[in-house]
């Protein structure tokens, strides 16, 4: 199953990649500027800038004074014709494609004047329309195929281009070799001068020769061989040899010397095309620079264009909607019957631009000025030579006056497109406004007037025409050439997404519990699959030009919106679903609810449909009498199944109580008589209220469900724990402890229901139900608010009470009204709630999800909970106009007053932000403070609750942990030492009572090895042997029950071992009696009075 929704997957989202490529690709072709654009970009192809008639001038003077040269002479000559030649040709080629340059800027032009010329408004018979109308698709297309054959044209040009540019760099490397060889030969003639210079002897002349002879070309050399010949055969003449060399070297320096002269005007050649190049290549550069300054000139231009025409368009739509207000306004006519009246003023309505179009366009046109904004501000930086700006023409710094004033004119068309723009946005934000208010004053006016008159048999007979007229063979075909430019084959796409979303949804909660997230995710995206496929059905067809293909997209729409509650209800009615996990409903129930719902969505759609195309078409008088026939049947149908299904979960229910069925028959009265009232309404003539009633109730019906499943959403996040251990109340507790038990007993009880009061699952249990609570009364508020706002142009005089002035502010001018005594409330109700739930929602996210201390939970509830409460009142205040200079004047009176009087208060309110902040005492803690020690149970920001060992309360201000000494047992550390003191008689053997002591300290469980126990021997005392034991303990809590403990060992250890425990004692000696005592009582009986008298004395 994975690898199919994988694979489905895959498969959606490269189909869907694919067509948007295609469609951009198709776009690119057929949008002819951007093919103009191509075109321009063939003009950096021509950058050689060579001067033709220089070079073929400089070529003739070479020519006429190189004639009967050299070999290398004939070289440059034939390297120079095949320059010019090739010059000649590329300068053909540049004019060629500079004329198609020009033919293709002619183009769009051509076409964007036959585009206007079919928007124009036909003033002609239909006949001539229809001719002009043909012959400007005519040329069209002419100009299509002309640019088509075209671009092949310029492909081919670009080819022999480049062929041309590898020409000329062959003819450049000929002519660095050439260079070089002439370079060589001067090296040799330079090298033979210095030698004639110098020939005094037939050695150095033989060299001269030698060298020239190297130097020469193949002619000169044979010769020379010849000569040297001869010189061998007259050795015996030596004075005709040494005249010979003499003249033919005479001969050679002449020859040499002329050939020094050719190659330095050679060099003065050389020099010169080299100049002509540095200067074509610097016009090149000034041309190109040039060429793109004109290229965004164009762009500039295209974009005023298209700024002009949106602001002719909003000037036109903004004329309109002013005639429709004037016609609205001036529309009082009372002899009109107010069927008519209605009918009228919905004409009026539909007459104006929809908000949605004109959002779009001010959208636009604030991107546009945008854009402008920040190529001005670069225009600005550049003329001022402010640094290197990122600018469109910043290449032509420094070049041409030529270039710089193109530059100037693009920046004149830049500001006058900004000013453009900004007339366009000035008027788009007018005609917004406008319409608004045109809108909302013919919806409230046309709430409660007849649209139309008695729903009678003629109109069912009316309604009967336009339903076959709908199906005729020409509508039938347009809708179907429609769906066709829509490109509605795309829909594969979205089919497959939705396939995919709902096998993840069933996959997803097949082993989770409806009642928890993932059931309800699973709801949601079963329910959405139909509503999707719809939506997308109808985006798509709302790309298309046509009517029809709009009318069917509108309606799909809105058949997706009203289909979604239907669906979440029949999602949730499955086996398993919401209604059982939640309502606790029956099987069988559901599925009658279910097989209602199913049958009532298959029987609803058709009309759905229909209504929703017929209200968005200009439809005629059948037509309309076709969409209210349309809605009466809709809504018999709702009626009908709203009937079915309360018959159903009636024959489900096995003991109905009174209560119930009563409640049931009610509910089911009020929600058929609905249906049957918008009925009567429609059928009477008052259509148009019936449908804004119906429409109204529908987002009533998703608002609640919307709102519904959040509350589910929450209740699954944070679910309510049904087995919740019961704390001990405090009251009950010291109830029950009787006065005959010891401290023990109530120590031990006192731990007891400490542990229960800081159970975390108490705390987290508790803030449960304050974030659900939290939850639905927010969503409630919102709901509400929601709801109201959708059925406020449907109560009469709502709007006029909402703006109902109370009173004005004299100073500030604001006007309170009404609704702002409304908005005012309504931020004094959410403070209200969030302030009394702030405490459950911190607890619930920082002690059940991240675990922090409690003393940072009550810390930061209690902050959050007194900011919530000034926010509230600062709100509530600026609501109502008041502002701080209206009560500075009261808070230092009563800063002043309360200082005097209040200054407790507002001290111990100080010192609980301290305590709150610096957190020197926590809740938990063990604090001795002004003579009473308890733990502290409840931080307050005027006072702390403190709970002492004999489970009273005890409520001290928080100053007195400021400014008091306070000793707090447990702030860093709560291990506690535990000190036994006993006392044993003279004669005890220390060291065993010592080891006694430690045994005992060591069996105790709860005493802590770190810090280990130890048995001090303290004192000698008047009668005892004074020794303490030092244990340490984990926490207070084990204080008293160890030391009970220890008390208990060390009795019976003792008693084990015969060690005595010491105690004070008294030996009273009698001296003498009074004689007449003893004559009175007997010496036994004064005994025993004596040996009681100090027995009960000692005893006390």
């Amino acid at each position: 199953m994975q690898s199919i929704i994988r694979c489905v997957i895959c498969g959606s989202v490269a189909g869907f990649i694919a067509l948007v490529a295609t469609v951009c690709i198709a776009a690119e072709l057929e949008n002819p500027i951007n093919a103009t654009k191509s075109q321009k970009s063939l003009v950096h192809l021509v950058d050689d800038q060579i001067s033709l008639e220089t070079v073929r001038t400089t070529f003739e003077q070479f020519k006429a004074e190189t004639t009967n040269d050299s070999v290398n002479s004939e070289t440059i000559v034939a390297f120079y014709s095949n320059a010019i030649v090739s010059l000649e040709k590329e300068q053909e080629y540049r004019s060629s494609i500079q004329q198609m340059i020009l033919d293709r800027e002619m183009a769009p032009r051509q076409i964007q004047s036959l585009q206007s010329q079919l928007d124009r408004p036909a003033v002609v018979n239909s006949s001539s329309a229809d001719l002009s109308i043909d012959q400007a698709v005519a040329m069209l297309v002419t100009a299509e195929k002309h640019l088509a054959s075209e671009r092949l044209e310029l492909a081919r040009l670009e080819s022999e281009a480049g062929h041309w540019r590898n020409r000329r760099q062959s003819i450049a490397v000929e002519v660095s070799r050439t260079s070089m060889k002439l370079e060589k030969l001067q090296q040799k003639i330079d090298a033979r001068d210095s030698d004639t210079a110098v020939h005094g002897s037939s050695e150095q002349t033989e060299q001269a020769c030698a060298l020239y002879d190297a130097a020469s070309s193949a002619e000169l050399q044979a010769r020379l061989d010849l000569l040297h010949e001869k010189l061998l055969g007259l050795e015996g003449n030596s004075t005709k040899l040494l005249d010979l060399k003499r003249r033919l070297t005479r001969q050679r320096i002449t020859e040499g010397i002329a050939t020094v002269q050719n190659l330095q005007q050679v060099e003065c050649l050389l020099r010169q095309r080299e100049a002509i190049e540095q200067e074509s290549a610097a016009k090149t550069s000034n041309d190109n620079a040039a060429q793109g300054v004109v290229k965004h000139r164009f762009d500039v231009i295209a974009r005023l264009t298209d700024a002009h025409a949106t602001l002719e368009m909003i000037q036109l739509s903004l004329s309109r909607a002013r005639m429709v207000t004037r016609r609205v306004s001036n529309f009082t006519d009372a002899s009109i019957e107010s069927s008519k009246v209605g009918l009228y003023l919905r004409r009026q309505r539909g007459e104006l631009p929809g908000r949605h179009e004109i959002l779009q366009r001010l959208m636009r046109i604030e991107e546009m000025r945008t854009r402008m904004e920040s190529e001005l501000l670069a225009d600005d930086l550049l003329f001022s030579n402010l640094g290197d700006v990122p600018s469109s023409f910043v290449q032509i710094k420094g070049h041409s006056p030529l270039c710089v004033s193109i530059a100037e004119s693009l920046h004149s068309d830049r500001e006058s497109c900004y000013r453009t723009i900004v007339e366009a946005e000035i008027d788009a934000k007018e005609l917004q406004t406008l319409v608004t208010q045109c809108q909302d004053d013919i919806d409230r006016r046309v709430v409660w007037m007849r649209s139309t008159d008695l729903f009678g048999p003629s109109r069912w007979i009316e309604a009967a025409t336009g339903l076959f007229s709908m199906f005729e063979p020409t509508h039938y075909h347009s809708l179907l050439g429609s769906i066709h430019q829509a490109r509605f084959p795309g829909l594969l796409e979205w089919l497959c997404i939705s396939t995919a979303v709902i096998l993840i949804g069933v996959s997803i909660g097949r082993h989770a519990g409806w009642l928890s997230l993932p059931g309800i995710l699973e709801t949601c995206a079963i329910a959405l699959v139909i509503p999707s496929v719809l939506a997308a059905m109808g985006l798509r067809l709302t790309n298309g030009v046509q009517e029809m293909t709009l009318c069917l997209g509108e309606s799909l729409l809105v058949s997706a919106w009203i289909f979604l509650p239907v669906e979440v209800a029949r999602a949730s009615c499955r086996t398993g679903g919401l209604l059982e996990s939640w309502l606790g409903w029956d099987p069988i129930r559901t599925h009658r609810v279910l097989r209602v719902a199913t049958k009532w969505a298959a029987a609803a759609f058709p009309m759905v449909v229909l209504l929703g195309f017929l209200k968005n078409s200009s439809s005629t008088q059948h037509l309309h009498s076709l969409s209210q026939a349309s809605f009466v049947l809709l809504l018999v149908i709702v009626a009908t199944s709203i009937s079915r299904v309360f018959s159903a979960i009636g024959h489900s229910l096995k003991k109905p109580s009174l209560r119930g069925v009563w409640m049931r028959r009610l509910l089911h009265a009020a929600l058929v008589a609905i249906p049957v009232g918008l009925v009567v309404a429609s059928v009477t003539g008052f259509h148009d209220t019936s449908l804004g009633f119906a429409t109204r109730l529908h987002s009533t019906a998703v608002i609640l469900t919307l709102a519904g499943f959040l509350f589910g959403c929450v209740v699954s996040v944070f679910p309510p724990q049904t087995n919740t251990r019961k704390t001990i109340n405090r009251v009950d507790l010291c109830d029950t402890v009787e006065t005959t038990k010891n401290e023990l007993n109530c120590l031990e009880l006192f731990a007891d229901h400490t542990g229960d009061i800081s159970d975390p699952s108490m705390a987290c249990e508790d803030s449960f139900v304050g974030v659900r609570r939290f939850a639905g009364s927010l969503l409630m508020f919102v709901s509400a608010g929601c709801v109201l706002a959708t059925w406020q142009t449907m109560i009469p005089g709502f709007d006029e009470l909402c703006g109902m002035v109370l009173w004005v502010d004299p100073k500030t001018n604001i006007s309170i009204s009404v609704s702002r005594m409304m908005m005012a409330g309504a931020a004094l109700a959410l403070t209200w709630i969030l302030s009394r739930d702030v405490a459950s929602i911190v607890e619930a996210s920082s002690q059940c999800v991240r675990g922090s201390n409690t003393g940072a939970q009550q810390a930061f509830s209690s902050i959050a909970r007194y900011s919530t409460y000034a926010t509230g009142i600062c709100v509530t205040a600026m609501l109502l106009g008041i502002g701080w200079d209206r009560v500075q004047w009261l808070a230092a009176a009563m800063t002043f007053g309360l200082g005097f009087g209040l200054q407790e208060i507002f001290a111990n309110f100080a010192s609980g932000i301290i305590m709150l902040l610096e957190r020197p005492v926590r809740p938990g803690d063990t604090v001795t403070v002004g003579g009473v020690t308890g733990i502290v149970t409840k931080i307050k920001m005027r006072a702390t609750t403190i709970t002492d060992w004999d489970c009273r309360e005890s409520v001290i201000p928080n100053r007195s942990f400021i400014t008091d000494k306070v000793s707090n047992w447990t702030l860093s550390n709560r291990v506690l030492r535990v000190i036994v003191r006993v006392g044993v008689a003279y004669g005890t053997d220390a060291s065993k009572v010592q080891s006694l002591l430690l045994e005992i300290a060591q069996k105790q469980s709860k005493v802590l090895n770190t810090p280990a126990p130890q048995a001090l021997f303290n004192r000698f005392g008047d009668s005892t042997l004074d020794f303490e034991l030092w244990c340490y303990v984990a926490s207070m809590e084990d204080f008293h029950t160890i030391s009970h403990h220890l008390n208990m060992a060390i009795d019976q250890k003792f008693r084990e071992h015969k060690i005595e425990v010491a105690f004070p004692q008294t030996d009273v000696h009698i001296r003498s009696i009074d004689a007449s005592l003893t004559s009175t009582l007997s010496s036994s009986e004064v005994i025993e009075s004596t040996r009681g008298g100090f027995g009960n004395r000692v005893a006390a």
